[in-house]
């Protein structure tokens, strides 16, 4: 059912009964390759999306990405992000790093050093923003933003994520996320455009969506 969530109107691409969390990745990222391809953002919802999370966090005590994908069904190295948010959706994308990733972390932690700097402990920023600029204007007020998916601002946990072994610390990324969640206000097609509250110190869990956009 998962896969077939990913895939949607795609003819299924064949692939062996999955067994265990690093099978349903690989089927998951393989099936993203064949059926919608690098950069094609996705997120899905119910049922599929709460199987795809009990299998990968609750049951094996983990709940964020990457996955790297190393040498599967012959397709080349790929590295799949993915964050549940506090809706029950769960984010993805597949990126090509095999090249490496060191400018990739540079303009990540670039923006989450600006998201921050904000003294708000709810903070605000938009990701899969593709108009020019770094900032965008949420309830009369300009907030960060960036190109990057929720997926992959949140979906990190600091690992081995390239063909080279690039790796990337943990303070690079929204860790805490996993702990105090992010919260999707504004939901757009695809992830681009995402409104998103996020706190090192608190729960969003239960905030007021409004007052997470105030200064």
């Amino acid at each position: 059912d998962i896969i077939k969530a990913i895939a949607g109107k795609h003819p299924l691409p064949p692939i062996p009964d999955n067994r265990g969390r690093e099978a349903l990745l690989n089927a998951v990222a393989y099936t993203l390759l064949q059926t919608r391809g690098f950069d094609s953002p996705l997120r899905i919802t119910g049922p599929e999306a709460q199987l795809f999370h009990k299998l990968t966090s609750s049951r094996y005590q983990q709940s964020h990405g990457p996955y790297y994908e190393g040498q599967w069904y012959g397709f080349k190295q790929a590295t799949l992000f993915y964050f549940t948010d506090m809706e029950d959706g769960v984010s993805l994308v597949l990126r090509d790093l095999a090249n490496g990733a060191e400018a990739y972390a540079a303009k990540l932690y670039t923006f989450t050093q600006r998201v921050r700097a904000s003294k708000n402990p709810i903070k605000t920023f938009v990701t899969g923003y593709a108009l020019e600029g770094n900032t965008a204007t949420v309830n009369g007020k300009r907030v960060p933003a960036t190109d990057f998916l929720l997926s992959e601002v949140c979906g990190f946990h600091g690992d081995h994520i390239s063909l080279k072994g690039g790796y990337i610390p943990y303070h690079y990324f929204f860790y805490a996320a996993k702990t105090y969640g992010a919260r999707i206000l504004k939901h757009r097609e695809g992830g681009r455009g995402d409104v998103t509250i996020y706190s090192e110190s608190q729960s969003v869990w239960a905030v007021n969506p409004q007052k997470g956009t105030r200064a």
